[in-house]
C-alpha cells in the first residue's frame, strides 16, 4: 500500500523527529531537503 502514495503533506513542529518517523515508516530518506520542504 505504501507504494501507492504519491504525495504526503503533513505539517510538523519537529522536522528531525518527523524525518526519522517517516523515514522508518516508509523505508526511504528525503530526496529533497530545504528549510521548509522535504520530499520523500
Amino acid at each position: 500500500m505504501v507504494g501507492n502514495i504519491k504525495l504526503l503533506v503533513y505539517p510538523v513542529k519537529d522536522v528531525e523527529k518527523a524525518k526519522a518517523f517517516y523515514g522508518k515508516f516508509l523505508g526511504i530518506e528525503p530526496c529533497v531537503e530545504g528549510a521548509y520542504y522535504y520530499r520523500l
